[in-house]
């Protein structure tokens, strides 16, 4: 069964920490309180997961590497069992029409081109999260 009123919380996992502000500021804008977690690619072992208590309610990819890299971290994230059904958008520079074709095909719910300006980057997230969060139900 799914518990509607559970605490909603949002995983990124990065390797372009330039962001993460502005995200953070983004969350704590929407209505209601939504926790915040963040992890370096980098710091990235099979045990990561296990820090947070429960699946999260979104999973960000906030990253710039090489397509193949990127295929593998959405296909790793969508073997954990806690994440399986946890939306999972991928925010990067790699936005050829393959690349998008396949971060769906590996499991991705979303993919988004990341804005060259800062402004448009913020209103590119804000309406991601008010979809993720005011417009469709979550699984968490």
């Amino acid at each position: 069964m799914i518990r509607m009123d559970r605490q909603k919380t949002i995983l990124t996992i990065e390797n372009q920490p330039q962001n993460l502000p502005l995200l953070k500021e983004i969350v704590q804008q929407l209505p209601g309180a939504i926790e915040f977690h963040s992890l370096n690619v980098k710091e990235l072992n099979h045990d990561n997961f296990l820090t947070i208590p429960y699946a999260p309610s979104l999973i960000i990819l906030n990253l710039n590497l090489a397509e193949e890299e990127i295929l593998a971290l959405i296909k790793r994230i969508k073997q954990e069992s806690n994440c399986q059904i946890v939306p999972l958008v991928v925010l990067t520079s790699h936005c050829s029409p393959d690349e998008v074709k396949n971060y769906y095909y590996y499991g991705a719910s979303g993919a988004l081109c990341q804005p060259v300006s800062q402004s448009d980057l913020s209103t590119t997230l804000e309406l991601m999260l008010e979809y993720w969060f005011k417009v469709v139900v979550l699984p968490y």
